[in-house]
């Protein structure tokens, strides 16, 4: 009993110390909200205005860049490699040799022919002279038919020689090659492939229900997964007339220039093909909208009213929205709101119906740039 009594004395300075903390800081807390009122600061938000405009329309396709000329360059006879013009990935001109195949005999057979024909261009002008006179008309129609002959020969000499040389039939870029110097080749061995690279095609594929919207001259914008950021554009320049029996699917060729050759054959592309624009829609900032499993809602800034002598006080309310298509920052709402509803665009997070709330000039959510 004693323990007892002289631990009750220890205690009671302690819990008299306690109370009367307790009791301070009571007391500054009713200080505190006596002061500041009960009625808490407005929430700083960025606003925007739903706007009325004509939205543009776009359709969303996946397709593969393609060279509009690529040809593969073989020897058109047989022969023995004697001179190579060009190294691999080279970029050429129309006209500029490629490739020589040995052509000494052909061009010995050309002088051979060449001294016939000279020959027999003497003996038909002799001819001609005497004739009808001298010699019958006949002797005259020998000897313009040998030189008719000879002149052929030249001909066709000159065609084979000229096949032992190949040239690029168009401004491109030569691959990897395929022939070593000095070798034999057959007609029709493969020397490099030729590829334009400064227009391509853009083969895309859309979904049936865009056939009536389809045209030549619609523009098309894709990305590349090598250039990421960057928009590339084209413009349509063929619509298959046939849909798919087995996908339902049309396909839709683009092209695009390449001056950079930023681009190359057998890239995957991103499309979106850019459809006139359609009736006028509203249309608010991408980040008003609040996309959630139960449907997508944004905050409207409302004005509610205020005591006498007081300005009104802006809330928020928040309202179930039909979002449609998004461009650019952008989307299109189709329902629950109306043109010149201002919606806020960051601060939601500490929003619920009737906060109080005050726009900023600016978006609280951007980042604060740095000098």
């Amino acid at each position: 009993m004693m323990i007892l009594l002289r631990m009750a004395v220890m205690l009671l300075p302690v819990l008299g110390v306690g109370s009367g903390l307790y009791a301070w800081q009571s007391h500054r807390k009713s200080a505190a909200t006596a002061a500041m009122g009960t009625t808490p600061p407005p929430t700083r938000v960025a606003v925007a205005e739903a706007q009325l405009l004509a939205a543009p329309r776009r359709r969303a396709g996946v397709g593969t860049l393609e060279a509009v000329r690529r040809v593969t360059l073989a020897a058109e006879v047989n022969g023995r490699v004697t001179r190579i013009f060009f190294e691999p990935g080279q970029a050429v001109k129309a006209g500029d040799p490629v490739l020589q195949l040995n052509d000494a005999p052909e061009r010995a057979e050309l002088e051979r022919l060449k001294a016939q024909a000279h020959a027999a261009e003497l003996a038909y002008n002799r001819t001609r002279q005497l004739a009808p006179h001298a010699v019958p008309q006949a002797q005259l129609d020998d000897r313009e038919a040998a030189l008719r002959s000879v002149r052929a020969d030249i001909a066709r000499i000159e065609a084979v020689i000229a096949q032992k040389l190949v040239r690029a039939p168009f401004d491109g870029v030569l691959g990897v090659r395929r022939v070593d110097l000095g070798a034999y080749i057959e007609a029709g061995r493969v020397i490099a492939t030729l590829t334009d690279l400064s227009v391509l095609y853009i083969t895309f594929t859309l979904p049936e229900q865009a056939w009536s919207e389809l045209k030549p001259g619609l523009v098309a914008r894709f990305t590349v997964d090598s250039s990421p950021g960057r928009v590339f554009t084209g413009r349509v320049q063929t619509v298959e007339p046939q849909i798919g029996a087995t996908n339902r699917a049309i396909t839709v060729q683009a092209v695009a220039d390449n001056p950079d050759l930023a681009l190359a054959p057998g890239m995957f592309a991103n499309v979106q093909l850019e459809l006139p624009p359609g009736p006028q829609a509203i249309v608010v900032p991408e980040t008003a909208i609040d996309f959630a499993s139960y449907g997508a809602t944004a905050f409207v800034v409302r004005a509610k009213a205020a005591g006498a002598g007081q300005a009104p006080v802006l809330v928020v309310k928040r309202v179930l929205v039909q979002a449609g298509e998004r461009f650019e920052g952008k989307v299109v709402v189709l329902s629950g709101l109306a043109p010149g509803d201002r919606v806020v665009t960051s601060g939601q997070v500490k929003l619920h119906d009737d906060v109080a709330v005050e726009p900023v000039a600016r978006d609280t959510l951007a980042v604060p740039q740095t000098h």
